[in-house]
């Protein structure tokens, strides 16, 4: 569970701030060198303070991927709203890293979202990321909407609803029905 990984990366962190290695805290603790590391850029990530804040009931039924999404953001308290969201609503780690990467713009590489220009294989990974990330917000509600919209990249948001103004009606033309693909 979340919570054990953190105190895991709290213990790497003592460890490595006595002066040992990643590698020999790792070795000390029974985990491997990469698990070692993951857990103590979560302990960063999830500070005491952010921690205090979730709560440890929270982070006792979240998942270390759960973290590891909502880590990815760069504002704390942003990764704070995602954390306690996501056990609220009980939204699984893949759809919550998809709501990540649509409030930071970027797909599912880590590549700007539909900025590779006329390159239709990258445009529809994106699509369906974007997809993905978008329904987590209208599962939210109101307040995962508005988190959104506040934050480092609400204007995008605001940007792509204007633009599916106008592409809803080309799409009715065409007769296709997007309501099928609904999830």
């Amino acid at each position: 569970m979340a919570q054990d990984v953190l105190e895991r990366g709290d213990s790497v962190l003592a460890r490595h701030s006595a002066g040992q290695t990643y590698t020999q805290a790792a070795q000390a603790l029974g985990v491997t060198p990469d698990q070692a590391k993951k857990a103590a850029r979560l302990a960063r990530a999830f500070g005491p303070e952010q921690r205090h804040q979730i709560g440890r009931d929270v982070l006792c039924h979240l998942t270390a991927a759960h973290l590891e999404a909502a880590a990815r953001h760069p504002n704390v308290d942003t990764r704070v709203n995602l954390t306690l969201g996501a056990h609220a609503d009980g939204t699984s780690s893949r759809k919550l890293q998809a709501t990540v990467a649509l409030l930071l713009g970027t797909g599912p590489s880590g590549t700007k979202s539909c900025r590779s220009e006329y390159n239709l294989r990258t445009f529809s990974g994106d699509f369906d990321s974007v997809a993905e990330a978008a329904e987590a917000l209208v599962h939210r509600g109101d307040s995962g909407l508005g988190i959104y919209i506040a934050g480092q990249r609400g204007r995008g948001l605001l940007r792509l609803c204007s633009v599916m103004k106008t592409l809803i009606p080309m799409i009715d033309e065409l007769g296709a029905n997007p309501e099928q693909y609904r999830t």
